[in-house]
């Protein structure tokens, strides 16, 4: 929707302009342009080849100082080794080196004035017996703490570069060893080696010598501050990897014109540069000293043309000005009348058609102001705002509409307003045309309208009526407002509502699990450890049978609290390293026995699977039952697919699932060709007593929930009724520093130390004192915390104190704190149907802490105690836990 002004029609038809030859003024114009042309081209041409001609010459200049300065380098590190081997083969040199009195040693690295290279004599302890330091007096240092001096007592090194602490230099090492007496070493002095041969070898330019090791990651020598940069890293230069670069920064930022060549002794790479501002600037003086010349010459014509000019055009210039600038002006001015008669003339007829179009122009000004505000309003707005005939036909598109429905204004204008409505809502176009015709504006109600790409974009409609200046209604007007983001904000609101709600229906559901498997656990202990005691004491079969299958029964309902935690998050796993592969291996032999033939298993498993850190057992256990969910819904057959891979979770994927933190996983994605689930039931699938099946108890999938979320992980569910199921899997991939020891079988059960037995459960006390007195053990019994701790105090010795954790008054964490930090070499056995304290579960998970779960059996019992009193895998600080804190 815009605004346009045109130009004032004539009504007489237009006259064709006569066509003339160029002016005057264009003749000079052009023959100063062409001058400046070919100037401008000459200077041009100069400079570069100027600049050329310096280049080739920086270039060859280098190369021919690289060149000789390497072999220059080669042959000098060539005598330096061959001096040190020379001396090392010295027959007498060993005597020498251990009696050095009167030793004296010349040395020269030929690196001229200031040259710090030596000759050392060293015993094998790195102490210096004698050197070529004419300076050196009293002790002549040590090079014991060198990195390179056990290697030299064996075979010779070359090394390069090493900061000598005798000078404080920069050096090339060349140590040759004297086997039974010491080292003799050969040091080059490279700080002045690269100086000197800039004094050599170095060009009329200002000329940097740079010798880099042979992977180009370290700086052996520099002419230029050779003190900061001598063995400096080359990481992030021109000069770290290969390359022909010819123009190079430097290590100070100065950019030079390179060339290279290699030391052949050692591999090293010696650069040479000259400076290339210094190299470029006598181009560019000459190309500034003809610049000067050309400008004279160019004043010069110009004012000569200027002369011409008012000699022969003035008077008509001054004419075709004045017309310009009223054309300019508003309104348009006068022009002067003056000049020869025909000009004068001219200017006259010119005045009178500028009062015309004064008058026409001053009517449209006031016309196209309004028109002006107005489009640039409906421009600059942010949203949608469309204009249509009564028809419903599209006749004015803003940028708004471009920006929100995708369409250019080209596309729009001329279609019908109802391309924009989805299918849905096809009736909306023809109610809207009926109110807004009837003179009934809509105001402000959401509803859809369709994107080019085929999206839905919601908008908040506003539709108004256009009148003329009769009032008619001639057409409508509609204003769309994007309202995806607020749309997007209320759904994310939504899914963080639930989310919360959901965290708190598994916390009390966790709490209530909790407190129950306490106490049944304390039930289950006593019938499981008295059927164990008795069966050893089983007179007959009959009786035995009886007391097995009371135990059996007390195994499966501690395994009912066990699922209780489980999908509550409050289970205390026992992770370990795990390779999923194998776990899917391990789970998909189970598998054979529980999936019927009719059903194919098949697995795609990656090779190079990352390891997780999980319970594997319980992982099994999650396999399991996806798949036996699978077989049930499979009734008739079908194929269940056990698939592994490495994934990457990144922000994007995080923010759409709050559970989710971004990293390195690794997915479990088990899929079955089953009858599938609904949106209703895939919503209330992991719900605890939620189940599809006439005998199911709906403890499966809320499980498996709880198993994964507890080690850390994340599970998605995709499935479609008829189409099957989808279950993904992920599990964090497990840090480098994750470690899980295994325990080592006992030899034996009994043992003879003392045991603090800690339980408030009387029954269950005196059940488990009675068990390890069978042992062997001595037993120390206590009701509660304040107990124990008098019992303590009355005890010299204690080896392991055995401690309920949830009990009146002190917890078993807290009394097992204040024991340990009396009695450091104590050792802790935790026990409980259900650890309350989530930081004591941190802790046993990440064997930290020794632990055995309610119920258990009395050789159960012994097998732990004795695993805690051998000390496996514990700290044997504390005895027990590593870290007892509840922070």
């Amino acid at each position: 929707m815009s605004a346009s002004t045109g130009p004032i029609a004539d009504e007489q038809a237009p006259v064709a302009a006569p066509r003339h030859p160029l002016s005057v003024r264009t003749y000079f114009a052009l023959l100063l342009v062409l001058f400046a042309l070919v100037a401008t081209a000459s200077a041009a041409y100069v400079y570069q080849r100027t600049a050329q001609d310096a280049r080739a010459q920086a270039v060859a200049d280098a190369h021919f100082a690289a060149q000789t300065a390497a072999a220059q380098v080669a042959q000098t590190l060539k005598i330096v080794q061959g001096t040190a081997a020379g001396l090392a083969a010295n027959p007498s040199i060993g005597n020498v080196i251990d009696h050095p009195a009167g030793c004296t040693l010349s040395f020269s690295g030929g690196g001229g004035a200031g040259d710090r290279s030596h000759l050392d004599l060293l015993r094998t302890d790195g102490t210096v017996v004698c050197s070529s330091r004419a300076a050196a007096k009293g002790s002549l240092g040590s090079y014991a703490g060198a990195s390179w001096l056990a290697r030299a007592r064996t075979h010779a090194v070359q090394l390069a570069p090493v900061l000598d602490p005798a000078t404080g230099a920069h050096m090339a090492v060349s140590a040759v060893p004297v086997p039974g007496h010491g080292t003799v070493v050969a040091l080059y002095d490279l700080d002045t080696a690269a100086t000197h041969l800039v004094e050599i070898y170095g060009g009329g330019h200002p000329t940097e010598f740079l010798v880099t090791t042979k992977d180009r990651r370290t700086v052996v020598m520099r002419s230029v501050h050779p003190e900061r940069w001598d063995g400096r890293a080359l990481a992030g230069t021109d000069f770290s990897q290969a390359s022909k670069q010819v123009d190079r920064r430097d290590l100070d930022g100065t950019t030079r014109i390179y060339q290279e060549a290699t030391v052949a002794f050692g591999g090293w790479h010696f650069y040479v540069g000259e400076d290339k501002h210094a190299v470029l600037e006598p181009g560019r003086q000459l190309a500034r000293r003809e610049s000067e010349i050309i400008l004279v010459g160019f004043a010069a014509l110009a004012l000569f043309t200027l002369f011409a000019y008012r000699r022969l055009a003035w008077p008509l210039r001054r004419l075709a000005g004045a017309v310009r600038d009223s054309a300019g002006s508003s309104p348009r001015s006068a022009v002067p009348v003056a000049g020869p008669v025909e000009v004068s003339a001219l200017a006259g007829d010119v005045n009178e058609l500028i009062g015309s179009v004064n008058r026409e122009l001053e009517a449209r000004k006031r016309n196209e102001a309004q028109l002006r505000l107005l489009a640039g309003i409906v421009e600059s707005s942010d949203d949608a705002i469309l204009a249509a005939d009564l028809t419903g036909t599209v006749t004015a598109w803003n940028g708004g509409a471009e920006e929100l429905y995708g369409y250019t204004a080209a596309e729009a204008i001329g279609q019908p307003a109802s391309f924009l409505v989805p299918e849905e809502r096809a009736d909306e176009p023809h109610e809207l045309l009926a109110r807004v015709g009837a003179g009934e504006p809509v105001s402000q109600f959401e509803t859809e309208r369709v994107h080019k790409d085929g999206t839905a974009v919601p908008v908040l409609l506003t539709v108004s009526p256009v009148r003329d200046e009769h009032a008619q209604i001639v057409g409508i007007s509609a204003i769309a407002h994007d309202i995806s983001k607020r749309k997007q904000a209320e759904e994310a609101l939504r899914r963080s509502e639930e989310h919360l709600r959901q965290s708190q229906k598994m916390e009390a559901i966790g709490n209530l699990a909790g407190g129950i498997a306490h106490d049944f656990n304390n039930i289950l202990m006593v019938i499981r450890m008295c059927a164990a005691m008795r069966l050893d004491e089983a007179s007959g079969d009959a009786e035995r049978e009886d007391l097995e299958r009371i135990d059996s029964a007390a195994e499966r309902a501690a395994e009912l609290t066990h699922r209780l935690l489980a999908f509550s998050r409050q289970q205390v796993l026992e992770p370990e390293i795990t390779d999923l592969n194998a776990a899917a291996e391990e789970a998909h032999g189970l598998l054979q026995r529980l999936i019927p033939e009719t059903i194919e298993v098949y697995r795609e498993l990656e090779p190079d699977i990352e390891p997780i850190l999980v319970d594997r057992s319980e992982l099994t256990q999650v396999i399991l039952n996806l798949a036996v969910n699978a077989r049930d819904a499979m009734p008739d057959g079908g194929t269940l697919a056990l698939r592994t891979t490495n994934v990457f979770l990144d922000a994007d994927y995080a923010s759409e699932h709050l559970d989710v933190k971004p990293g390195a996983y690794t997915m479990l994605q088990i899929t079955d060709t089953g009858v599938g689930m609904d949106a209703e039931t895939q919503a209330r699938a992991f719900d605890p007593f939620f189940t599809t099946k006439a005998d199911g108890t709906g403890f499966g999938l809320a499980t498996v929930e709880g198993i994964v979320k507890q080690s850390g992980g994340h599970i998605w569910l995709y499935s479609e009724p008829g189409l099957g199921t989808t279950f993904k899997l992920y599990f964090p991939v497990a840090t480098t520093g994750s470690r899980i020891e295994s325990a080592r079988p006992t030899a034996t059960l009994t043992g003879g130390e003392t045991i603090l037995l800690v339980e408030d459960e009387e029954q269950v006390r005196r059940l488990v004192g009675s068990a390890l007195r069978s042992f062997g053990y001595a037993v120390l019994e206590a009701a509660h915390a304040e107990e124990a701790l008098e019992l303590a105090e009355a005890t010299a010795h204690i080896d392991l104190l055995l401690t309920d954790i949830v009990m009146p008054g002190l917890n078993g964490h807290e009394l097992a704190q204040r024991l340990v930090a009396s009695r450091p070499g104590l050792r802790v056995l935790f026990t409980s149907g259900y650890p309350a304290d989530a930081a004591l579960r941190e802790g046993i998970a990440a064997a930290r802490a020794a632990y055995l779960e309610k119920p258990y059996l009395p050789d159960e019992l012994a097998r732990k105690i004795r695993f805690v009193l051998d000390g496996q895998g514990l700290d044997d600080t504390l005895g027990a836990p590593t870290s007892l804190s509840s922070d």
